[in-house]
């Protein structure tokens, strides 16, 4: 009897060691319709010892407001750009310590309006079996334990001059019986996806002492609303406590400020 086992990893343009030394690299693509620059390179890495067989295929997909990200056949979500790329090719070999590409192209008559916000999908380079390896795993009436892994490059079709913008639509204490958090709900009102990076800090209103929370950074599509949760310090003496939180993201964005004040009696 033969047994096939396979170790998926799903991954945004990093590296896998183990078994395997395989990398990729950009983590994401972005194509700006004002500009002329219609085709972008994927480099894929191979510094292992043996063959590598990849797959290339297209996927569509979102990010809820925690951050997690969820997965769709290409063209059926409203902003996928799938439908306006051409990616060669759909199988790729690479040799040990070799590099491959894959080419990842605009059409020519791709659906971007001048006023519309920005699409996008991604690139899925999934290994895939050798067939030699299978074979010869059958021949022997053998397990053949694989580590597979697949890569997602981010690929985004921008208007270069739409608006970035983004707001702090609440800020309040969530209390909850496991942790307490300080809560920042961040909203990109512009028409373009946002690298943010979130600030907390506060203090005590009696005695002055401060706390500076950990900056968290939330990557933000158009329209989209991203909670980003602080954990409160242990051990804080009760009374009246003054908190900022700065949403920062980059120097064509003006920094957002959110205030709160909290009675904290635990």
């Amino acid at each position: 009897m033969k047994y096939f086992i396979s170790l998926l990893f799903l991954l945004t343009a990093c590296s896998v060691t183990a078994q395997i030394s395989l990398s990729v690299a950009p983590a994401r693509l972005f194509f700006d319709i004002t500009g002329t620059r219609k085709t972008e390179k994927i480099k894929v890495f191979n510094n292992g010892k043996e063959k590598a067989i990849w797959q290339i295929y297209l996927q569509d997909w979102t990010r809820d407001s925690l951050g997690q990200k969820h997965f769709f056949p290409p063209n059926t979500l409203p902003h996928s750009c799938a439908a306006d790329l051409i990616i060669f090719p759909s199988v790729l070999q690479i040799p040990p310590d070799s590099t491959g590409e894959v080419t990842v192209s605009i059409k020519d008559n791709f659906s971007l309006s001048q006023t519309d916000t920005s699409k996008h999908a991604m690139v899925v380079i999934s290994q895939a079996d050798d067939p030699a390896k299978l074979k010869d795993a059958a021949a022997k009436k053998q397990a053949a334990i694989m580590i597979k892994a697949e890569f997602a490059v981010h690929v985004y079709l921008l208007n270069g001059g739409s608006k970035k913008d983004v707001t702090i639509d609440q800020f309040y204490l969530q209390r909850d019986s496991a942790k307490n958090k300080l809560q920042v709900y961040v909203h990109n009102t512009g028409l373009q996806p946002l690298d943010t990076k979130v600030h907390i800090e506060f203090s005590n209103d009696a005695t002055a002492k401060q706390w500076k929370l950990n900056e968290i950074t939330a990557a933000i599509l158009p329209g989209d609303i991203r909670i980003v949760s602080f954990a409160l310090p242990d051990g804080l003496e009760k009374g009246m406590y003054s908190a900022m939180a700065t949403v920062d993201c980059g120097e064509d964005v003006p920094l957002k400020i959110g205030e709160l004040s909290f009675n904290w009696n635990e």
